[in-house]
C-alpha cells in the first residue's frame, strides 16, 4: 500500500521494552486517522531516548502499522532497522561531511527541489546569488536550469556547472537536516566541500561562499585538459616516496584515507607512474577529471582568482571547523582569500583532518553528498584508530531521495546523535 513516506523510530530499555513499545504504537495506528501517522511518530521520537531503538521507514500508515505489529510478534519486517546506544566516550553529535568535486549527476536534487522546502529554498538563494554574480547569463541559463537538464543534455560533467551545483546542494542538505532537527557537532569539507562546511560551521555566510565558488569555478576553466589526476591504493608517506622521481612533473593532490591517495600532474607523467603502479601490484585508477586540482598546474589561475575574489568576510565559526588545507581545526577568521586559494592549489590533507576528529573523540560521521565516496575512508580511518563509529549517508544515485533523507534521520536516531525537540514546526 503507498502513502506518505513516515519514519518511525522508538527506544526501550531492552528488546522485550522496545517489542512493547513497538506494539502500542501499531495499536495506536490502527485506530488513527489517516494523515495522523506523522505526529504519532514524531511524538515517539520525542519520547525515545532509551539504549535499544528501531527504525522503520514506511509508505503509509498501514504499512507502518503492519511492521511494527510484525515486529512486536516477535518478526523482522523488511526495512526495519534495530540497534543498542552504548554508553562511551564518543562525542555527542555527528561530524558532517562533505565530498568534493566528483559525485555530482545529472538527476541529483530533483525530487527534493519538488518535495522538501527548506531543500529548495536554499537552493533558490543560491540560484539568485549566482545570478546576481552573472553566471551563465551569457547563455540565458542558470542553476535551477542546469539541474533541471535531461541526461542526453546535462553539462554536469563540466567543471564551471559541477562545482556551483554540488555546492547548492550541500546548501540544501544543510538545511533540510537543520529543519529536521539536527546540527553538526563539527565540519570537515574535502576540496569544493569545505565552502558548504564553513557555512554549516557559521564561518561564511552562504552569500559570500556562494561568491566564492563564483569565482573557483570561472577561473578554473581556464586550465581544462592541462594534466590528469589518478587514485592509488597508498598511505600518504609510501605515496610522497613513489613521487621523488616525478619531482616537478607529479604531485600529491589529496590524502583520503589510510591507502587512498590521488595524484596529479602532467599527462605523460601520470600515465608513467601508472604502469609502474601496475606492475608493483598498487591499485591505480585515472580520474575522469578535466582539471588538474591540487597541484601546480593550477598556478596560472592564482592571480585571476586573488583578484576577482577580493577580501573574504569570514567570522569566528560558531562549530568546529576541521580544516582539509591544514589537516586539523581552524578558526573560522582564517579563511580569508589566501585560505581558499590554498585549496585550489595546496593537496587536500582529508584523512589527516578526519584522523583530527576522531582523536577528539568523534566516531559518528554523516555524509551530506549525492554520493556516500568518503564513507569508505571513513570507516578505514575509524578501523585504523581502532574505534566503532558509523558513517552515514544522505543520498545514493538514483536511490528515491526524500526516503534516503528518513533512512538517514533513522540512522543518526540509532547512532544516538540528539535531535531537537521542535523539529517538526520548523520543518513545514
Amino acid at each position: 500500500m503507498s502513502g506518505e513516506l513516515l519514519l518511525c523510530c522508538a527506544s526501550g530499555d531492552d528488546e522485550a521494552a522496545l517489542r512493547r513499545k513497538a506494539g502500542e504504537l501499531a495499536q495506536a495506528l490502527a485506530g488513527a486517522e489517516e494523515g495522523a501517522g506523522r505526529a504519532l511518530c514524531a511524538a515517539a521520537a520525542r519520547a525515545a531516548a532509551l539504549p535499544e531503538r528501531l527504525a522503520l521507514v514506511a509508505a503509509g500508515q498501514e504499512t507502518l502499522r503492519a511492521g511494527l505489529a510484525a515486529f512486536a510478534a516477535g518478526e523482522r519486517p523488511l526495512g526495519l532497522r534495530r540497534a543498542r546506544v552504548a554508553e562511551g566516550q564518543a562525542a555527542p553529535g555527528a561530524v558532517w561531511i562533505f565530498s568534493g568535486q566528483g559525485p555530482q549527476w545529472y538527476g541529483m536534487g530533483r525530487e527534493l527541489l519538488a518535495e522538501d522546502p527548506p531543500f529548495a529554498a536554499a537552493l533558490r538563494e543560491v540560484d539568485a546569488e549566482l545570478t546576481r554574480l552573472g553566471w551563465l547569463a551569457a547563455e540565458g541559463s542558470s542553476l535551477l536550469a542546469e539541474l533541471g537538464r535531461p541526461e542526453e543534455a546535462s553539462r554536469i560533467g563540466e567543471t564551471r556547472i559541477a562545482q556551483p551545483a554540488l555546492f547548492a546542494l550541500q546548501l540544501g542538505l544543510i538545511a533540510s537536516f537543520r529543519a529536521r532537527g539536527y546540527a553538526p557537532a563539527a565540519t570537515l569539507g574535502h576540496s569544493i566541500g569545505e565552502l558548504a562546511a564553513a557555512v554549516a560551521a557559521g564561518a561564511l555566510s552562504a552569500q559570500e561562499a556562494t561568491r566564492i565558488v563564483f569565482w573557483r569555478s570561472r577561473t578554473q576553466e581556464a586550465v581544462e585538459g592541462r594534466g590528469r589526476l589518478a587514485a592509488a591504493g597508498l598511505g600518504g608517506s609510501a605515496a610522497a616516496a613513489l613521487l621523488e622521481p616525478y619531482a616537478g612533473r607529479i604531485e600529491l593532490a589529496a590524502e583520503n584515507g589510510p591507502r587512498a591517495v590521488t595524484f596529479a600532474g602532467e599527462r605523460a607523467a601520470v600515465a608513467e607512474l601508472g604502469a609502474r603502479c601496475a606492475a608493483e601490484g598498487i591499485f591505480w585508477r585515472e580520474l575522469e577529471v578535466s582539471v588538474p586540482f591540487h597541484s601546480f598546474l593550477m598556478d596560472p589561475i592564482e592571480d585571476a582568482f586573488r583578484d576577482g575574489l577580493g577580501p573574504v568576510e569570514r567570522a569566528p565559526a560558531g562549530l568546529p571547523f576541521y580544516s582539509a588545507v591544514r589537516g586539523g581545526p581552524l578558526a573560522g577568521s582564517a579563511l580569508d582569500a589566501g585560505y581558499w586559494w590554498e585549496s585550489i592549489r595546496g593537496p587536500v590533507r582529508f584523512y589527516p583532518a578526519l584522523q583530527a576528529l576522531i582523536a577528539a573523540g568523534h566516531e559518528r560521521f554523516l555524509e551530506l553528498s549525492p554520493e556516500p565516496i568518503l564513507r569508505r575512508g571513513i570507516r578505514e580511518g575509524l578501523r585504523e584508530a581502532g574505534r566503532r563509529g558509523v558513517a552515514i549517508p544522505t543520498l545514493a544515485r538514483e536511490d528515491p531521495e526524500g526516503r534516503a533523507l528518513l533512512e538517514a534521520e533513522g540512522a543518526l536516531f540509532l547512532a544516538g546523535v540528539p535531535r531537537e525537540e521542535d523539529a517538526e514546526e520548523r520543518r513545514g
